[in-house]
């Protein structure tokens, strides 16, 4: 099948040479492949290398036949592409399937295009060997070895961490082998980690924020109490204030105290709580608050709030 589909080929150089079409099918064992190759064929026939070309690519990509490999070169070859050409031909003559007078001009391929590929030598210097070097972007050993390559612009990338990618563009000419020093970019600005002192104030602002309301609830409830003591209070007085002086062993005191606590305690928390709101916006790492409000007299001292805030 290939030596028959290699024929063709063969048969159908001459009429591309000329111009002409040729219809027979050629050198592909799968539908798509030979699909691709015709559509091929027919452009390199009309001179349309921008659509050929990568249907030869294509149509090789799909069964890697001798023929598409063989058509792909020679236009790589008509475009100037001259390392590309020779890179394909010489994979041609490895991958076999050709018959003696194509496998032959593949051969004179090599032999003519390998003096004319330019070169490139990519020399490190005192870059370092953990540097990235690219080369079209593609990944290139800068190992000392000149680097075949086709004529014309090529742009060329160093890439070193803690440095700003280095780019430059050289210029290629058939036949020489051009030298180029890598370099590195810029050095990059160090870049500062967040300070634990920026992370710590964070926390301690929301700690804040957090025991300002807390402190808030507490108010609320000690206002709360402090009411319905009150009113209890009230109450069992008959609306006279007077109550208000009764002794210790006297039905009611304890409601007093209730009351006391509770206001006293409604205020304390109003009072702590706003102060720290203030902290939170205000307040510097490392400063401490305490304090110590007193709510209501007690048998032996007096009941108080008393807190502290390391911030």
């Amino acid at each position: 099948m290939c030596q028959v589909l290699v024929r063709r080929l063969a048969a159908s150089l001459p009429l591309l040479a000329g111009g002409l079409l040729s219809s027979p099918a050629l050198a592909q064992d799968t539908a798509r492949g030979e699909e691709l190759y015709q559509a091929g064929v027919q452009a390199y026939a009309a001179g349309d290398l921008t659509t050929a070309c990568p249907r030869f690519e294509a149509s090789f990509a799909a069964d890697r036949q001798a023929a598409p490999l063989f058509m792909w070169a020679k236009c790589a070859h008509k475009e100037g592409k001259l390392a590309s050409a020779l890179e394909r031909y010489e994979e041609v003559l490895r991958l076999g399937g050709l018959d003696d007078r194509l496998r032959d001009e593949a051969a004179k391929a090599v032999s003519e295009l390998g003096p004319r590929v330019p070169k490139l030598e990519l020399v490190r210097g005192e870059v370092s060997p953990e540097a990235i070097v690219r080369v079209d972007g593609v990944v290139a050993a800068a190992s000392g070895k000149p680097i075949s390559l086709d004529p014309g612009p090529h742009t060329l990338r160093v890439e070193l961490a803690g440095h700003e990618p280095f780019e430059s563009t050289v210029t290629l000419e058939e036949s020489k082998t051009s030298r180029f020093e890598l370099r590195l970019g810029a050095p990059l600005a160090p870049t500062a980690a967040p300070a634990d002192g920026a992370a710590q104030g964070s926390s301690s602002h929301d700690a804040l924020v957090t025991a300002g309301f807390v402190a808030g609830g507490l108010s609320l409830a000690g206002f709360a109490l402090g009411g319905v003591t009150g009113g209890m209070i009230l109450g069992a007085c008959d609306g006279s204030l007077g109550c208000a002086t009764r002794t210790d062993d006297e039905p009611g005191t304890g409601l007093l105290v209730a009351n006391g606590v509770g206001f006293g305690l409604g205020i304390a928390g109003a009072a702590t709580s706003a102060v720290l709101f203030v902290l939170a916006a205000t307040s510097d790492d490392g400063a401490e608050l305490a304090a110590r409000l007193p709510l209501a007299p007690a048998p032996e001292g007096s009941v108080g709030l008393g807190f502290r805030f390391q911030l």
